[in-house]
């Protein structure tokens, strides 16, 4: 129920962000696809090749709104220990419990991982020939 809650979550975002890449992309793509006898299946990839720096960036956003999220997690999971306990739900309940040390401690974690995969994604886009 928690990563369908979180799937529900995001998924605006990515369409959205989705769109507005695609519809940014210069329509001279899709004519010259066309002209060049491409089929519709391969137009749109060609479009969605040359929007996918933008849609990695869609993803990026998304990851991140998902890693900070604690609602969703904690209405649709609660925070059983060993079941349904994220880091983000552990960080609130050691900071209602006054452990605040080990709340930034797991806050500062959870930063390093968000830090770590866009520093990755970033490189992986670097080597693809991104800006």
């Amino acid at each position: 129920a928690m990563v369908i809650g979180q799937v529900i979550l995001i998924l605006p975002i990515v369409i959205s962000l989705t769109i507005a890449a695609v519809s940014r992309v210069d329509d001279l793509y899709r004519k010259t696809a066309m002209t060049l006898g491409a089929s519709t299946i391969q137009t749109w990839t060609a479009i969605f090749r040359e929007a996918r720096f933008a849609i990695g960036a869609a993803i990026i956003a998304s990851f991140g709104r998902v890693i900070a999220e604690i609602g969703i997690s904690m209405m649709l999971g609660g925070n059983a220990k060993g079941y349904t306990r994220t880091m983000t739900t552990a960080m609130a309940l050691e900071y209602d419990k006054g452990e605040f040390v080990l709340s930034v401690a797991l806050g500062l974690v959870l930063l390093l991982i968000s830090l770590g995969v866009n520093v990755g994604l970033n490189r992986i886009q670097g080597r693809a020939g991104g800006p």
